[in-house]
């Protein structure tokens, strides 16, 4: 390995936080740049944030979500980047400088992850350093559910070269990263399953036995580390029906805008402006498509060794793939009709080309693409970013996020897409005040209320025995929400509202291609409770048997398998 003589390899390491700090600095306006999901991942900071405060530390709901209804995004979109920003926002109270050290974390993970990669392949340390540093300006949408799983990106690409390509037994390695993925964005992790899949049928030919064992230990490792929130996930979707697995939802955009595709030169120019959306990456990604082109026409590709060779032809699947040549609209229907657009799946091509530029490019090629891509990077933050955001902005946003954090239901926060609500949801009475509110109230009064997080109470009184009793309550019901009754008070365990559709209402579901069940859910799935006795009553979201049992597991593992890799790498040498 070339090691510069006057810096450490433990010193470019700390460079490269000191790096990801001042970039993240400069870029703090593209960084809470409010487009694509930017209020989303905000909102899940701050839930978190407010989880922690009340010493829920592994919370199966967000409650700061539509007027304090609970949002069960935690248990489909997994938690772990976001502690370390929540953590800031609990000591800032501040909105912008939460999601701005989210910034600097996802800079920083890349930009470590970028250097350990590109270390490990070039064996240059000085180069690898160069081109870590720029790699964060090809992925600057921080808002973008896809830009939070770029470190993990490199690391699986890595982790997959050195199993197929360098015949290393890594099986730890791409588990730990695999099952971090699992837990980071489910729609990046299908992305990238297809690239894998595609990397390795490209190499097809330098698989054997011994590899694919490891691939399959690989798999294995990824299923144990990740088993609490795999259990969570499916104990969740087959209680009820999510919107989310409903393809062909009109909400929040017409399923006929999606899965459009075209023919392979329009392919490439609607990736620049990532499927419609203006935005900053425009001219990084014209930048980074143009010199792969000029690569492609001059450079004599049999010279190039056979990991760059794969990486190029990973890259060209990819992009013909994206295009009409795959029947996108009949897929549709699938299990790829999650992916909502076809550019998704071009999304990581900058890992791909970036590392074949390390391994094909001399050291001053390389140098000359670093600068321009920060230049291309800070002239258009400066020609794309709104100017007219101001403080007051910022500062209206950090009230009305403290406001939601201090258990303020009358503050609307969005879930943007309302993917992890009912099928049957109501996407304009979620947004509505009297969401919030007690629906229904048959043979009730009800007194005494109090709305704290995760647990709302009240004393109800029923005014004739001899009539049925029930209520609405403002929750949204998920498996694992209990009742406790005191005082005398009598009554069912928390469940949604459903009613048998009608012929009329089956016809429009198959042909709306949604019949994912017979019955219907009332209320957008707000929790509906039967009263038998006058009294008081608690309910609180409590995790499931199942719940305990898979996260017992999934800690169990990864202790056994952090105590194996000490060993094995540590102690043993």
């Amino acid at each position: 390995m070339l090691k510069n003589k006057y810096i450490s390899t433990q010193t470019y390491y700390l460079l490269c936080i000191i790096w990801a700090a001042i970039f993240t600095l400069i870029s703090y306006r593209v960084v809470n740049l409010n487009g694509f999901d930017y209020e989303f991942h905000l909102s899940r900071i701050v839930g978190l944030a407010q989880s922690i405060q009340n010493f829920d530390f592994l919370p199966n709901l967000n409650f700061i979500f539509s007027h304090g209804t609970g949002y069960a995004s935690p248990m489909f979109y997994g938690n772990w980047q976001l502690y370390i920003p929540a953590i800031t926002y609990i000591i800032t109270k501040n909105a912008i400088i939460a999601f701005t050290y989210y910034g600097f974390f996802i800079n920083s993970l890349t930009v470590i992850a970028c250097f350990f990669v590109y270390k490990d392949i070039s064996q240059e340390e000085d180069t690898s350093f160069m081109l870590a540093c720029i790699t964060p300006v090809f992925f600057s949408l921080y808002g973008f559910g896809m830009t939070a799983v770029v470190p993990l990106a490199f690391l699986l690409l890595h982790s997959l070269y050195l199993i197929v390509i360098k015949d290393k037994k890594n099986a730890f390695y791409l588990g730990i990263v695999t099952s971090l993925l699992i837990q980071s964005h489910t729609l990046s992790t299908l992305v990238l399953a297809i690239y894998s899949m595609i990397f390795i049928l490209v190499n097809m030919s330098k698989l054997s036995i011994k590899k694919i064992v490891t691939l399959f230990k690989a798999l294995i490792i990824s299923l144990l580390l990740s088993i609490g929130f795999i259990i969570q996930f499916l104990e969740q979707i087959s209680s009820q029906s999510f919107f989310f697995q409903w393809n062909f939802r009109n909400f929040p955009r017409s399923s006929s805008n999606m899965f459009q595709s075209t023919n392979i030169l329009k392919t490439v120019t609607e990736q620049v402006n990532y499927g419609g959306f203006a935005s900053l990456v425009t001219p990084l990604t014209s930048l980074l498509l143009f010199t792969f082109i000029i690569f492609l026409l001059k450079k004599n590709l049999t010279e190039l060794n056979p990991f760059s060779k794969s990486l190029i032809a990973v890259s060209l699947i990819t992009i013909l793939l994206t295009s009409n040549l795959l029947p996108w609209k009949r897929l549709q229907d699938s299990f790829l009709g999650t992916l909502q657009y076809p550019y998704r799946l071009t999304f990581f091509l900058p890992v791909l080309i970036l590392i074949v530029y390390l391994i094909s490019l001399s050291k001053q090629k390389l140098m000359y693409f670093c600068l321009l891509s920060l230049v291309f990077y800070f002239t258009s933050s400066i020609l794309t970013v709104p100017k007219d955001i101001t403080i007051d902005d910022y500062n209206k946003t950090n009230e009305r996020y403290r406001s939601a954090f201090d258990d303020n239901t009358k503050v609307f926060i969005s879930p943007i897409g309302d993917e992890y609500y009912s099928i049957d949801v109501d996407n304009q009475k979620v947004r509505e005040t009297s969401f919030n509110s007690f629906e229904k109230k048959k043979n009730i009064v009800i007194h005494n209320m109090k709305n704290n997080y995760n647990k709302l109470e009240f004393d109800f009184s029923i005014k004739n025995p001899k009539l049925k009793s029930s209520v609405i309550l403002p929750r949204v019901w998920y498996k694992g929400y209990t009742a406790v009754y005191s005082q005398g008070g009598e009554g069912s365990q928390p469940d949604f509202e459903k009613k048998q559709f009608t012929n009329k209402e089956v016809s429009m579901n198959l042909a709306n291609k949604r019949n994912f069940s017979q019955n219907k859910v009332l209320n957008s799935g707000k929790i509906k409770l039967n009263l038998t006795n006058s009294g008081h009553v608690s309910i609180s979201y409590k995790k499931t048997f199942l719940q305990y049992i898979g996260f017992i597991l999934e800690i169990a593992a990864w202790i056994f398998f952090s105590v194996v890799f000490l060993k094995k790498y540590f102690i043993n040498g």
